[in-house]
Parts: C-alpha cells; sequence; structure tokens
C-alpha cells in the first residue's frame, strides 16, 4: 500500500481487507509525520478545502493495526522520496520524509 491510507476515511478497514488477501506479507508506505509525535498516535487530519488526505498515521499506529490482523513481525524503514506538490508536473520536486513498514506473520 503505497501512500494509500492516508486517503481512505477507514484505513483499519483497509488493512483488514489486504489481511484477508495475503498469507506472508504486507508492505505499507506512508508520509513520516513531523516530529515530535506519540510514535503510536493516528490523527484525523482533513485539512479545509483539501479533502484528499484523512489521516496523519505513524510507523508506531501502522504496527499496531498490522498486529491485530495477524502481521505482528515489523521492519520500519524510513526514507526520503521526491514529490511534486500538488501533483502538478512543472512544479519543482521537494523531498518527502516517508517510512515503510514491512509487516509478516509469524
Amino acid at each position: 500500500l503505497g501512500a494509500v491510507l492516508l486517503h481512505l476515511r477507514d484505513p483499519f478497514g483497509a488493512i483488514m481487507q489486504v489481511a484477508s488477501r495475503t498469507t506472508d506479507a504486507i508492505v505499507v508506505t506512508d508520509l513520516e509525520p513531523p516530529r515530535p509525535w506519540n510514535d503510536t498516535e493516528m490523527r484525523f487530519n482533513p485539512v479545509e478545502g483539501d479533502h484528499s488526505s484523512w489521516w496523519v498515521i505513524t510507523p508506531g499506529a501502522m504496527r499496531r493495526m498490522l498486529s491485530n490482523v495477524g502481521f505482528t513481525e515489523h521492519t520500519v524503514t524510513r526514507h526520503v522520496q521526491w514529490h511534486r506538490p500538488g501533483h502538478v508536473l512543472d512544479a519543482e520536486p521537494v523531498e518527502m520524509p516517508m517510512y515503510t513498514v514491512v509487516a509478516r506473520r509469524p
């Protein structure tokens, strides 16, 4: 799931659906929240006038959701990706801090 869950009204429901369709691993990449945050926090965060993002999900909250559906072995990697603000192709790209959680069933 590549930076998708923050756009869904029910990200945990989506994780439950994915978990019901795989037996080995789930890979989730999302935006790294600005610090300081409680690492197990998830915040409802729609921006007025922009209804494309609903949530800010920390890596710890993501690990908890994945554990809840049976994927309890986690590896978290932090990285930076290039992003064009507003998805405007001729906009100057900026660095976007992200994380990836690879979760496996034991």
